[in-house]
C-alpha cells in the first residue's frame, strides 16, 4: 500500500506539471487580450560644420620699409664702397636696390623682402595682391619692360611677385590672384567635448605641433629696375620720391575668371550657331553684341538677323539668318560688350572664321 500511494503520487505530480505546462503555452498563444507596447524615439546624434576658413595673415611692423627702394642711376653706392650704409653689399649690375634683412646681416638688391600668407582652412583660398603706385616727380614713368628696350626716359620697373608669377605694376593700379591649396587630410579630427557635451571639428595635436609643414603657403614680395641708359636726368627724383603699396585680400577660391567672356562660335552642318558665355567673378551683364558686317545691336533685333541671350544658361543664339551665313562660311566680327555692376565697360571681339 505504501508503494502504491508513492506510484499514485508521482503519478499525480506528474499529470500535474504536464497540465501546468499546457495551461501557460495556451495562454499566451490563445488569450488576445494579453499584448504589449514598446516605443522607441529617434535622436539626432548632430550635425557638425567641418568647413573652417582659417588663414594666417603677415604681421607688418608699424615702420615697415618692406618695399622701400633706392635708385642710383649714377652709381654713387659703387664708387664710394657703400660707405652711406655701412659697407653693407649691394648687388651688382643693378640700379635699383631694396633692403634686405637676413641672419646674415643686412644688404640690398633688385628683388625685395617680402610677406608669407598660410592656409590652414579646409578649402582652397585666393589670395588677390593689388598694387597701385604714386610716382610724385614728373616725367618719372612705369614700364613693364624690365630691359627698357629703346627706352630713354626716366623710367622704372617694379613688379610683384610670388613664385614664378609676375606681375608689372603700372599706372592705374595692377592686380593678381594666386590660390593657396586647402589643409591636407588629418589635419583636423571628430572630438567629443565632455564639458560642452557637444562635438567639434579641432585641429589634431599633430597640426598644431611646432615644426608641421602640411598647411600650404604662399610668399609674395617685388622685384625691380630702373632704366641704365646713359645720360638721362634723374634730378626730378630729389624733390618727389614716388610710392607703392601693396594690399592683400584673401577669400574661399572661386574657379571663376576674374571677367566675363564670350566664348568661340560653335557652328553645327545645320540649324543655330551658339556661345557660351562666362560670368565672372565682376558680376558683369552681356549688354551688347554688334557685328561689323551688319547695322544695329544684334541683341535687339527680332527680324531673323539677330541674336537670343539666355542668360540662366549663358547660352547665345544666332537668329536664322547670321547662323545661315556663319555656316555658308561667311565672315563676320562680332563685339561683345559686358557691363560690370562696378567699373567701365569692356568688350570682346570674336571673328568667324578665326584669323580671317
Amino acid at each position: 500500500m505504501k508503494g502504491f500511494t508513492k506510484k499514485v503520487l508521482a503519478g499525480l505530480l506528474s499529470a500535474t506539471l504536464v497540465m501546468s505546462s499546457s495551461m501557460v503555452a495556451f495562454a499566451a498563444e490563445g488569450d488576445e487580450g494579453n499584448t504589449g507596447t514598446s516605443t522607441g524615439t529617434g535622436t539626432l546624434e548632430g550635425i557638425l560644420n567641418t568647413d573652417v576658413f582659417d588663414v594666417e595673415l603677415p604681421t607688418v611692423p608699424e615702420n615697415d620699409t618692406t618695399f622701400d627702394f633706392i635708385v642710383d642711376p649714377e652709381g654713387l653706392i659703387a664708387e664710394t664702397e657703400a660707405l652711406k650704409y655701412s659697407g653693407a653689399t649691394f648687388e651688382e649690375g643693378k640700379i635699383l636696390f631694396f633692403k634686405n634683412i637676413s641672419e646674415q646681416g643686412t644688404s640690398y638688391s633688385s628683388t625685395s623682402d617680402g610677406y608669407s600668407i598660410k592656409n590652414r582652412s579646409t578649402m582652397d583660398v585666393d589670395v588677390t595682391l593689388e598694387a597701385e603706385a604714386t610716382l610724385g616727380a614728373e616725367g618719372l614713368k612705369l614700364t613693364d619692360d624690365s630691359t627698357f628696350t629703346e627706352d630713354e626716359t626716366t623710367s622704372i620697373y617694379l613688379a610683384m611677385k610670388s613664385g614664378e608669377t609676375t606681375k608689372a605694376i603700372m599706372e592705374g593700379g595692377s592686380s593678381m590672384t594666386v590660390m593657396i591649396e586647402k589643409a591636407p587630410e588629418g589635419a583636423y579630427e571628430v572630438i567629443y567635448d565632455t564639458e560642452t557635451t557637444k562635438y567639434d571639428f579641432v585641429m589634431t595635436d599633430e597640426a598644431k605641433a611646432e615644426g608641421y609643414v602640411g598647411f600650404k603657403t604662399m610668399s609674395f614680395n617685388m622685384v625691380g629696375a630702373a632704366n641704365p641708359t646713359e645720360g638721362i636726368d634723374w634730378s626730378a627724383l630729389e624733390q618727389m620720391a614716388p610710392t607703392v603699396q601693396i594690399t592683400w585680400t584673401v577669400a574661399e577660391h572661386s574657379e571663376l575668371p576674374d571677367t566675363s567672356s564670350i566664348s568661340a562660335l560653335t557652328i553645327p552642318e545645320s540649324g543655330n550657331v551658339t556661345a557660351k558665355v562666362t560670368i565672372g567673378k565682376d558680376s558683369a551683364e552681356l549688354t551688347s553684341i554688334t557685328a561689323a558686317e551688319y547695322k544695329g545691336e544684334l541683341l535687339t533685333q527680332t527680324n531673323g538677323w539677330g541674336v537670343t541671350y539666355d542668360a540662366t544658361k549663358g547660352v547665345v543664339t544666332f537668329d536664322d539668318g547670321v547662323s545661315g551665313d556663319l555656316i555658308g562660311g561667311k565672315t563676320y566680327t562680332f563685339t561683345a560688350t559686358f557691363t560690370p555692376a562696378e567699373g567701365d565697360a569692356y568688350t570682346q571681339v570674336i571673328q568667324y572664321p578665326a584669323g580671317e
